[in-house]
Order: C-alpha cells, then sequence, then structure tokens
C-alpha cells in the first residue's frame, strides 16, 4: 500500500480555505441573496470567489473556519451554515453548543474551548509548514528553496491566516437565536405531551437570573411550570406576580391541545395554594369538576377519651435550666471579649440581658 501526500511549502497554500467541489454547478454564477431583495439587478460573485460587496462572511466550525457561498437546495447539506450578519457559525457548532449549555458550560467556557481548538490547529499547519520545508532544504531538487524559510503568519494576521474565534457574546446570540428558530417546533412538542395527573409550582430562583430593570427591580417574579405524572413538563412561563391571570392563555392552549389529540383529560391538580388556585383551575379545566363533591368544611379533630394527656413539670424546669445556663455562658464570653473594667451586666449586648432577665421571670412562674 502506498501513501501520496503532497509537500507544501507555501504558506498561504496552507492558509487556503477548503473549497466545496461542485463540477456540474461550475458554470453556474453564485449571488448575493441580501442583493437580489434589494436591487433590481443582483449582484454576482467574482472571480475569485468571494463577494466584494457585501464581504463574503467568515464561517466558524469547531476547528477551522470556512467561507460561505450561495448554492442550489441540493448541494446546501454539503455545505450547511448559520448566517449572522458580520459572520456565520456552522450546524455542527450548534449541535454542540445546546448538550454544552443543557451541562452547565456557559459561553464563556466553550468560548475559551473553541480558542484552544482553532490555536492547536493553526499551530499544527505552522509545523506542518516547517517541517515540509525543511524537508525540501535537506532534500534539494532542480528548485531549491531559499533559507530560512519565510514567516509563517500570525493567527490573526489579516491578510495571511485570519484565524477568529467567537466570544462568548456571538456565542450566547447564536445559541438564543437558534432556540427562537426552534421555539415553534418545541412548543409543538410539549403540546403533544399529555397528562391525567398534574402539578403546578412557582420556582423563583430562574426568574432572578433574568437582567433586571432599574433599582434591581426583576422583570419576572417566578417561573411558572405545570408537570405531569410522569415529571414532563406541560406548561412552563415567566410570569410577572403570582397572580394566575398571567396564566390564562397558556392554561387554555394546554386544555385544547389535550381536546384535540384525544387525550385523557387531566383528573387531579396539585398546587401548594388550593384555595387560592381553586377557583382558576377549576374554571379553565373544567375536567376536574367531574364526579367531584365539594366539601366546605371538616369538623374539628378532638382528643379521643381514651388517651390521657401527662404533663412533666420537672422535665420542663430541667429544659429551662438548660436555657439559662447556656444564656450566661453566652454573657461570660462576651464579657471576656471586651475591657475587663466594664461590669458584666454592663458589657453584655442589651438584648442577651433583657432575654436572660425574660428568661429568669418565665422560670420563676
Amino acid at each position: 500500500m502506498s501513501i501520496w501526500y503532497q509537500f507544501k511549502t507555501n504558506s498561504d497554500e496552507m492558509k487556503r480555505p477548503k473549497p466545496l467541489k461542485t463540477a456540474h454547478f461550475a458554470n453556474r454564477k453564485f449571488k448575493c441573496p441580501e442583493c437580489s431583495k434589494n436591487k433590481a439587478v443582483p449582484e454576482f460573485m467574482n472571480n475569485d470567489g468571494y463577494t466584494k460587496s457585501p464581504l463574503a462572511r467568515q464561517i466558524i466550525d469547531i476547528k477551522e473556519y470556512l467561507f460561505r457561498r450561495q448554492l442550489p437546495i441540493i448541494a446546501q447539506a454539503e455545505f450547511p451554515a448559520f448566517l449572522t450578519k458580520k459572520s456565520g457559525i456552522s450546524r455542527d457548532l450548534p449541535d454542540l453548543i445546546r448538550p454544552l449549555m443543557q451541562s452547565s458550560t456557559g459561553p464563556l467556557r466553550l468560548s475559551n474551548i473553541l480558542q484552544e481548538l482553532h490555536t492547536k490547529r493553526y499551530d499544527m499547519l505552522q509545523y506542518q509548514y516547517l517541517a515540509n520545508y525543511k524537508h525540501r532544504v535537506d532534500n534539494p531538487g532542480l528548485r531549491p528553496l531559499p533559507v530560512p524559510a519565510p514567516e509563517f503568519s500570525k493567527f490573526n494576521g489579516k491578510y495571511g491566516y485570519n484565524g477568529y474565534y467567537p466570544s462568548a457574546k456571538y456565542i450566547s446570540f447564536v445559541y438564543t437565536s437558534l432556540i427562537g428558530v426552534y421555539r415553534t417546533h418545541l412548543d409543538h412538542q410539549i403540546m403533544k405531551v399529555d397528562g391525567t395527573i398534574l402539578k403546578g409550582d412557582h420556582t423563583f430562583k430562574a426568574a432572578s437570573n433574568i437582567g433586571s430593570l432599574s433599582h434591581g427591580v426583576n422583570v419576572f417574579d417566578a417561573l411558572y411550570t405545570v408537570t405531569n405524572e410522569y415529571e414532563e413538563i406541560r406548561l412552563q412561563s415567566f410570569v410577572p406576580t403570582k397572580s394566575p391571570v398571567h396564566l390564562i392563555g397558556s392554561f387554555d392552549k394546554m386544555y385544547d391541545a389535550d381536546n384535540m389529540y384525544g387525550y385523557t383529560l387531566p383528573k387531579p391538580f396539585y398546587t401548594d395554594n388550593v384555595r387560592s388556585d381553586r377557583n382558576f383551575l377549576e374554571e379553565h379545566l373544567p375536567s376536574l369538576l367531574e364526579n367531584v363533591q365539594h366539601v366546605d368544611g371538616l369538623p374539628v379533630a378532638a382528643i379521643p377519651s381514651n388517651v390521657e394527656i401527662f404533663v412533666n413539670k420537672t422535665q420542663c424546669k430541667k429544659s429551662m435550666t438548660l436555657v439559662i445556663e447556656s444564656c450566661e455562658t453566652i454573657m461570660i464570653f462576651q464579657y471576656l471579649s471586651t475591657s475587663r473594667d466594664v461590669p458584666v451586666m454592663d458589657a453584655v449586648l442589651p438584648g442577651y440581658h433583657l432575654q436572660l432577665l425574660t428568661l429568669r421571670f418565665l422560670y420563676s412562674k
């Protein structure tokens, strides 16, 4: 078996992006999609493969960067990318961003990871360039190479390698934009989840992490979540207050989805504030009223006649004695930490003094 490898001694060749080979589209002229919208006569790409106005976007990949062209539909799968106004990001990178975000790897950490991968690739290309150049110098042919070798381009050289890795803000912007694209699909999948037993509750930690208004006032007060018996999310929404009035539309859509898909309607609904949420839930989830009889009140619990109650005064006195001794120990410790010229009762905190007198009064009773 033989391995063929082309020695590259020109640093410009090693810095060129990988082209997409589509031989049957070679005679086709590529035009700018934005220009075709804004101008009557679209601008086509030049012979060098990059548009001059607007400039070609630099697409960020996991380990390298690519240049996006306008391609036919059948070739788009071979060169996929998401475009932003001045740059873009390959489809492979968002596929990595989503699970990393869900695993507590934020935009800043991901930017550092991409920086490591991009600079590693740059170092590898520079090593290959120098190794190939040395090999050609040690084995000269018809065209000897000059010594020393031409300097390899810097990582961020504008007219050379022109390396780039996305910042944390750019990754955050791309991630939120992609979630906005998938928002309708995510909502559709949530609507397709059924649930016979539902439970809803407010959580305040997530809302506190969202940007606040002036004077530190949060935009939302809580995050309301409804799950089914399998802990699958049926409804989730940020609300400005705990009032259920903000959830009317969400509950109505959830109930309509159950009827549309023919699911079993919810029977019980668990909440931590039954008295406040009862009227709202029964109005917007009518299935909760099926085969249900309301009870206005329950009889007051009484102690059975066969149960005897004993009061151990001795144990109560022992407990009070331990409390008073602990307070005196705190007072003495406070006294020792202050000037020794100050009396004990003047050195202790006024609160401790008052509490000790109260305990002694209760103990005497």
